[in-house]
């Protein structure tokens, strides 16, 4: 691949590759937007990248001008609202979330993004809406139970956060050590 056009290489999907490992095609995406600056998907891609490489800045830059390029492209926008919660920035980060929701409506991963915001922000009650609509759209994800009841603990709702932490482990999910830790000394009850 190295030696040829990225674009000519028959099986290149940018949006294939996203879930393998960044390190491995960190080269190929560069190369790819040098190649056909003008694709969002590909900027999209390269953001995905860099954002688990945690080069958060870079990854933002790159969700924006994916966004700049493809306006409805509700992954950008999502994308780019991980990214913010990472750096802080929560009031763009429900903004970004919530436009992915305007632009898909059952984006499960953006009403995942908004809680998380909503949670750090102390808004608990938009952040058990948008946990509860995350786990009606997917039941079985293990990290929506978590995130749900890391809200119920910061509102001191500490039976329903335990029966989200049972509901993790049922599904196969694992919460944080420290969290269960936290819960357990919070509560009175023991792991």
């Amino acid at each position: 691949l190295r030696d040829r056009p990225l674009r000519s290489n028959p099986n290149y999907n940018p949006t294939a590759i996203v879930g393998t490992d960044p390190e491995e095609h960190w080269e190929q995406f560069t190369t790819a937007i040098r190649m056909e600056p003008r694709t969002a998907e590909d900027f999209q891609a390269r953001a995905v990248s860099r954002a688990k490489r945690r080069v958060l800045d870079l990854a933002a830059a790159d969700y924006s001008k994916a966004i700049e390029l493809k306006p409805d492209l509700a992954d950008a926008y999502c994308g780019r609202a991980s990214v913010l919660n990472a750096t802080g920035d929560l009031p763009g980060a429900i903004r970004d979330a919530s436009q992915t929701i305007v632009l898909n409506p059952n984006h499960v991963e953006a009403y995942m993004a908004r809680a998380v915001a909503y949670t750090r922000l102390g808004n608990f009650a938009a952040a058990l809406r948008d946990n509860d609509q995350t786990i009606q759209l997917s039941p079985t994800n293990a990290l929506a139970h978590q995130n749900r009841a890391v809200t119920y603990y910061l509102m001191k709702n500490f039976d329903a956060a335990w029966k989200d932490v049972e509901r993790c482990r049922g599904l196969g999910g694992t919460p944080t050590d420290s969290f269960v830790r936290a819960l357990s000394e919070a509560s009175g009850r023991n792991p």
